[in-house]
């Protein structure tokens, strides 16, 4: 992963599986830290998390009368492997790229919902 794809806060997981979340980004790396625990991971090794309707209803989205999940004034639905939002002409395959997309649309950041 590069510093350059990502934003404060977006979610991703270590070699060992463990969800981490972007705390700092430098030049050309970031740091994260580890959520269930708080601690900082250091020199960790990261990959995104791949998009799955888990992660969708996590976020708060609901699969609303066969169209898809409702993503802002649009659907988001699987298709050929990739989560594609059609009125918006976008592909999403992992989490970070869903986060940072609601976030460029509307200036908010999308979370997981307890």
């Amino acid at each position: 992963m590069e510093a350059k794809e990502l934003r404060i806060g977006n979610l991703l997981l270590t070699d060992y599986d463990y969800l981490v979340e972007v705390e700092f980004i430098h030049k050309n790396h970031f740091d994260c830290r580890e959520l269930t625990t708080g601690s900082f991971v250091v020199n960790g090794k990261y990959k995104p998390i791949p998009l799955t309707e888990e992660w969708l209803v996590k976020f708060g989205y609901r699969w609303t009368n066969g169209y898809g999940y409702r993503f802002l004034n649009g659907w988001i639905k699987l298709k050929e492997g990739v989560w594609k939002s059609y009125d918006l002409e976008a592909e999403v395959k992992y989490v970070h790229e869903l986060q940072n997309l609601y976030y460029a649309l509307t200036k908010k950041e999308l979370t997981i919902k307890k």
